[in-house]
């Protein structure tokens, strides 16, 4: 159960429960300065009349330091649950070099595989 409270205090991430162990809790407490939390959003024309406003679209600017520090933080989280195993191996979407793609073929690959062989192959897509 991931759980984040926000607002500037503490951040309390709950993960890493699997089948055979409780798993980790991890408690992380910062705060990140409200300067950094600061963009300036400009508005970018796409295509068509520059007097439709449909015709346009939001690029946010953050400051460079809080881009250091976000891609910092990233990496230090990313390589953590890379190297204890906490996400499920078949996790797609967002896991450096496990492409939604992926995640089709491999479904093919196992439905494909059940029929082959005889078996039932039942598929049960959820998003949230």
């Amino acid at each position: 159960l991931p759980t984040v409270k926000h607002g500037g205090g503490n951040v309390m991430v709950w993960r890493c429960f699997s089948h055979d162990n409780v798993g980790l809790i991890y408690h992380i407490e910062g705060i990140f300065p409200n300067i950094f939390k600061t963009a300036s959003v400009k508005p970018i024309h796409e295509k068509c009349s520059k007097l439709d406003c449909n015709n346009y679209r939001t690029k946010s600017l953050l400051s460079n330091i809080s881009k250091v520090l976000e891609k910092s933080m990233y990496s230090h989280i990313y390589h953590f649950h890379d190297n204890s195993k906490c996400l499920y191996g078949r996790q797609f979407g967002f896991r450096l070099k496990n492409f939604t793609s992926h995640a089709l073929i491999s479904i093919t690959e196992m439905i494909s595989g059940a029929i082959n062989s005889g078996s039932f192959a039942c598929c049960v897509f959820i998003d949230f």
